[in-house]
């Protein structure tokens, strides 16, 4: 067990599992939860004011303290580190006094009081001694050395010290730096997470391309759409399960033919292409149609696209709220369809896929899709703040007052 183990050298300490059965309880957490983060690295040595401080900057287990060209203090002073110099005015005061002596002073006595008294046989030679002394000291900042001498009659507390040096060390982000004294438990979570967020990052764009996002205006998908939609979907007031097949839908984690070739099934509506995507359920698919179609019906007539659907892109002079959960429902229709479409096609394998199949599964959908819109209004799911913003003639919901209560409009 290293004597000058810190909390602070947890961030460079590379024993094995089995050594790490030696540490403290509180250090051995500390050094599981350290290994579970990304490695760190220095996040603010660029501002770091010397002052007093650094005479306790401890000079073994330090991250912040590196060779040059590589490599740490620990490995490159392996003996040094054995000895009673911990810090670097320690290390000062040894060299100067190493200095001033003859070499036939330099008896055990001295030794021992510079090296303490588990010194090894590397120490005997003064000379020696005296070079690895001075190339400890030349391998410190030199600011950090004067900094330490100047401050030695009336140093800082370890406390402060550890507080200067974890302030310095943490983690890159686009943000700001995280540092390990801003360190909380949700961060660790976020930095755990951070390869995930970035394959979620890459599905909301690939997502947006499918939908068209960018078509004719030069811009590239990047997420930012799906990323900023879906913490207001998960806001709505409504029962989750009606908003879970569009956030599978986004993911790319619906049960479709495309994602699982082995399990082959094309499409009940008859469509030649043996492993139909999300693409074709959720638009090119009579059954996605005839939903759509409803929709576009009770707009007047007005042309959707899957950026209007998929992106939740309100037409013109559509509340934009009453517009998201109207999607929510028409997605959920849509997979509601498919599958009662697919149950039935697995159930009587005689029966031919083709346009009887998929329009009794298009009348499933549409009636699926009012009955969720109503169920958004029986139980309530409109927030509050629509009231004074749904104007009272909207083609899909509208606040009755008397009633007080939420009536679905739905064309004949």
């Amino acid at each position: 067990m290293d004597q000058q183990l810190t909390p602070l050298g947890l961030l460079i300490w590379q024993h094995s599992d089995r050594t790490a059965g030696q540490l403290p309880p509180a250090l051995r957490r500390m050094w599981e939860g350290l290994r579970a983060l990304p490695p760190v690295q220095p996040v603010g040595i660029a501002g770091l004011q010397p002052g007093a401080w650094c005479c306790r900057v401890p000079l073994w287990g330090n991250p912040l303290l590196q060779l040059p060209g590589g490599g740490s203090l620990d490995e490159r002073f392996a003996d040094l580190a054995e000895t009673t110099i911990s810090y670097i005015p320690d290390l000062v005061a040894a060299h100067q006094q190493l200095q001033q002596c003859q070499p036939r002073q330099y008896t055990a006595a001295l030794r021992q009081q510079l090296f303490g008294a588990s010194a090894a046989t590397f120490f005997l030679d003064p000379l020696r001694s005296r070079e690895q002394l001075a190339a400890l000291i030349a391998a410190l900042p030199p600011a950090w050395v004067d900094a330490a001498w100047r401050h030695r009659d009336a140093p800082a507390s370890e406390a402060e010290a550890a507080a200067v040096l974890l302030g310095s060390w943490g983690w890159q982000r686009q943000q700001e730096p995280l540092t390990l004294v801003s360190f909380r438990v949700r961060h660790g979570t976020q930095l755990q997470l951070s390869g995930l967020q970035q394959q979620r990052q890459q599905r909301f764009a690939a997502f947006e391309a499918l939908a068209g996002r960018g078509d004719g205006d030069g811009a590239q998908p990047d997420g930012a759409t799906v990323a900023a939609l879906l913490p207001r979907l998960w806001r709505l007031p409504w029962d989750n399960k009606h908003k879970e097949v569009y956030w599978r839908l986004v993911l790319n984690a619906l049960p479709v033919a495309a994602r699982m070739p082995s399990a082959a099934q094309p499409c009940g509506c008859g469509a030649a292409h043996p492993h139909p995507d999300r693409r074709h359920h959720f638009w090119d698919c009579p059954v996605a149609a005839a939903v759509t179609s409803s929709l576009s019906a009770q707009l007047g007539g007005r042309r959707l696209t899957p950026q209007h659907l998929w992106l939740a892109q309100p037409p013109p002079t559509i509340h934009a709220g009453v517009w998201e959960a109207v999607c929510l429902a028409a997605v959920a229709a849509m997979d509601g369809g498919r599958r009662q479409m697919t149950a039935r096609q697995l159930a009587t394998p005689a029966t031919a896929a083709g346009p009887e199949l998929a329009a009794a599964a298009s009348r499933h959908a549409v009636a699926r899709l009012w009955d969720l819109l109503q169920d958004f209004c029986s139980v309530g799911a409109a927030p509050a703040s629509w009231r004074g913003e749904v104007p009272p003639d909207h083609p899909f919901l509208r606040w009755q007052p008397g009633a007080q209560r939420w009536l679905l409009i739905r064309v004949a």
